[in-house]
């Protein structure tokens, strides 16, 4: 609708018909016959001019009526219907929140909003609500009521606008309803339980997550929380702890409970899954309350308890000897290191960190050694002292009745004891730890030579070493620990500085050394059996040590080296050997004497 400024002397001849009127008809309040107030909105206007009436004294009227920029009762600019020629009453009321107009603005006997109620008897006359609902029964009728509830929530804001006990501010009950419309369904009610959100189903949620609710829902799922990784089901505050590198109990600790007493070894109780750093020599700890009770301790004679976790006493009638758990057959584990070390019963793989053949010299040493069930016929006197099998060293062949046979490649050596040009050297290296409650270890041994017996007490006189370097034992020196009395006051490798006596290494002129033809021990098949007469000796005839046992002491927990070192002295040629077995520790409760002696 178009709208004009009205000038000066137009506005000054309606204030004169504006005051006449007043002065005729008293000021109607209806300004003017068929008049009527215009339409109430939020700022107060003034009536349309219907028949002679004005817009009353309010700034600014939206329904069309005149305007009034200045609110001094003067219109300034015209719009909507043409000016009647009363005078309004005056600025209209500013609206509460409802719609509803005052009924004043309205003709009490219209309809208009068309539903057959008159405006005068309907609740609300601009809409249509023929039924006339009024829920709160504030007399405003619900299509016309900003509150329809009367909860004083308007109803834009209340998720349950029919409903004066859900709006923002009501308090939350258990009645599977969002009573505070804040979009969650009975939490934080009276009596309530914190619900978590539980992602891998293991009934414990994940902390933080909790909404305390009335009972479970979709989301909101376990009334148990703590669960410090949500993503694994194996994981929450009520599962057993596993010695696995993680906290499965979810108490801040990794793999607590797993080695309570500090050996490296995880409880037998517990679980245990791959390696944990915890337990980096394994599981099996049958005692994880004392320390000297593990799978690598060995058994103490007379304690009545189960020292290395073996399900047995083993040790309490045999005087506190620790030995290896060998498989039943080690000639199956094949020529390997591993073979190696069960022929010679040193099965310990916690205690054992590395083990290797070396030549010093440079040879080849493919054939110088092996792992036999028995050397020789059956007839002789080679059983195994302990398991199945034992092993062989040799400066030839390690197999077979020929001995004299240069190893291929290689070079000469000297030997750093007693000076002499040596060759073939061969050598087993093996880095063990000692056990806990260990005191010493021994080995059974019988050395076999082809230089028997016409080489005794010359350049040609082969050895066999076993060496020991410890910190403690040896003061990490390398120390050759298998020595006796020599066969003749003629010869002699050292003096002994415990007895300031003469004494011999393993060779042809120890005292040991059986002289043929009245030799002790049975070696027939062997090739180094003594020769028929003198002038019948050969490389398949020599003679042996008979079975001897080196016994030594050790520091407990003691980390060591031994070498077992057998070498041609002079030459390459007329081969010497060893067979290795029975390698023990020996334990507390009983005693070691260091030194070689014949083997019992």
């Amino acid at each position: 609708m178009k709208s004009r400024t009205i000038s000066s002397p137009q506005v000054l001849v309606l204030l004169v018909l504006g005051a006449m009127s007043v002065v005729a008809c008293g000021a109607s309040p209806r300004g003017g016959t068929g008049g009527n107030f215009g339409t109430a909105t939020d700022t107060a206007g003034g009536g349309n001019g219907g028949g002679g009436g004005f817009g009353g004294g309010g700034d600014s009227d939206s329904s069309g009526g005149q305007v009034f920029q200045d609110g001094n009762g003067f219109a300034d600019t015209l719009s909507g219907n043409t000016p009647g020629d009363g005078i309004g009453t005056g600025g209209g009321s500013v609206d509460t929140g409802n719609t509803e107009p005052d009924p004043g603005e309205l003709d009490p006997n219209g309809d208009d909003d068309g539903d057959e109620i008159n405006n005068e008897n309907d609740n609300c006359p601009t809409k249509p609500n023929p039924g006339q609902e009024d829920y709160d029964l504030d007399d405003i009728g619900d299509a016309c009521d900003t509150d329809i509830d009367g909860d004083k929530a308007p109803n834009t804001v209340d998720c349950e606008p029919s409903n004066p006990k859900v709006h923002p501010d009501a308090v939350e009950v258990c009645n599977t309803k969002d009573d505070n419309c804040n979009g969650t369904i009975d939490e934080n009610t009276d009596n309530c339980t914190d619900y978590f959100i539980d992602n891998d189903g293991d009934g414990a949620g994940k902390p933080g997550t909790g909404v305390c609710l009335c009972g479970p829902n979709t989301t909101y799922t376990t009334p148990f929380g703590g669960d410090c990784d949500d993503s694994d089901a194996t994981v929450n505050a009520f599962v057993e702890e596993v010695c696995d590198n993680k906290d499965n109990n979810c108490n801040n600790l990794n793999d607590e409970g797993c080695d309570d007493d500090g050996d490296f070894y995880c409880d037998a109780d517990m679980v245990m899954v791959g390696q944990p750093s915890v337990c980096p020599f394994g599981g099996g700890d049958c005692a994880d309350y004392s320390a000297l009770i593990a799978p690598n301790a060995a058994e103490i004679s007379g304690d009545g308890l189960d020292n290395n976790c073996d399900g047995t006493m083993t040790g309490e009638n045999d005087g506190g000897i620790y030995q290896g758990n060998c498989p039943a057959d080690c000639l199956g584990l094949g020529k390997t290191v591993e073979g190696y070390l069960c022929g010679m019963e040193m099965c310990f793989p916690e205690l054992i960190s590395s083990a290797q053949f070396h030549s010093p010299t440079g040879d080849n040493l493919t054939t110088a050694w092996a792992i036999v069930s028995r050397f020789g016929s059956v007839s002789n006197d080679l059983s195994p002292w302990a398991g199945n099998s034992y092993s062989l060293l040799a400066t030839g062949p390690a197999t077979g009745t020929s001995h004299s046979t240069d190893l291929p490649g290689g070079s000469s050596k000297t030997d750093p004891f007693d000076k002499t040009t040596t060759y073939d050297n061969v050598e087993f290296q093996v880095k063990v730890k000692a056990p806990k409650n260990a005191i010493g270890f021994q080995i059974d041994y019988i050395f076999f030579s082809e230089e028997y017996e016409e080489y005794i007490g010359t350049q040609f006189n082969d050895k066999f070493y076993i060496l020991l370097k410890a910190p403690q034992t040896t003061s990490g020196q390398q120390k050759i620990i298998n020595f006796t009395a020599c066969s003749s006051s003629s010869y002699k490798d050292f003096i002994d500085p415990e007895t300031n006596k003469p004494a011999c290494y393993i060779a042809i002129n120890t005292a040991f050394s059986e002289k043929c033809p009245s030799v002790k021990t049975n070696i027939s098949g062997t090739g180094f059996e003594c020769a028929p007469s003198i002038f019948l000796d050969s490389s398949a005839t020599g003679s042996s040590t008979g079975w001897l046992t080196t016994s030594w002491p050790i520091a407990p927990n003691e980390d060591f080296e031994l070498i077992f070192h057998i070498h041609d002295t002079g030459d390459g040629v007329y081969d010497s050997e060893v067979i290795l077995d029975n390698f023990r520790f020996v334990t507390e409760g009983s005693e070691i004497k260091k030194g070689t002696t014949t083997a019992q």
